[in-house]
């Protein structure tokens, strides 16, 4: 019987370029994720909002129509914006000067600079 002396195999096709694809894809899909996540979170929150204060837990509720809402039932409030960062606050027939600031999407708010009250968004 005759063999050959060369035995020619035939060579299988490696799946490196589709496992590279796929894992190029999962790549691109996971960086869109936190890029989105990211750019979402830049957006720009005005004081019309809902927040709830890191220190006691209190939310509370900035209307379009100038009412300050809190969940806990306290008596309703209205604000009018003075300036960038000063607010009047009145509450029944008590009224205040208040100053706000966001930054970092939080909003810091209080009487005087001293005693600013930091609050995230709900």
């Amino acid at each position: 019987m005759y063999q050959p002396k060369y035995v020619l195999k035939k060579k299988r096709k490696p799946h490196y370029r589709g496992t590279i694809a796929v894992l190029m894809i999962i790549g691109l899909l996971v960086i869109s994720f936190f890029c989105l996540a990211f750019l979402k979170q830049k957006e720009a929150i005005t004081l019309v909002h809902t927040w709830q204060s890191e220190e006691t837990g209190e939310v509370l509720t900035f209307t379009k129509d100038g009412k300050v809402t809190f969940k806990n039932n306290l008596p309703e409030g209205v604000y009018r914006i003075i300036s960038p960062n000063t607010i009047e606050y009145t509450v029944g027939n008590m009224s205040f000067q208040m100053i706000y600031t966001i930054e970092d999407n939080k909003l810091h708010w209080g009487i005087d600079q001293e005693h600013l009250e930091i609050f995230s968004p709900k």
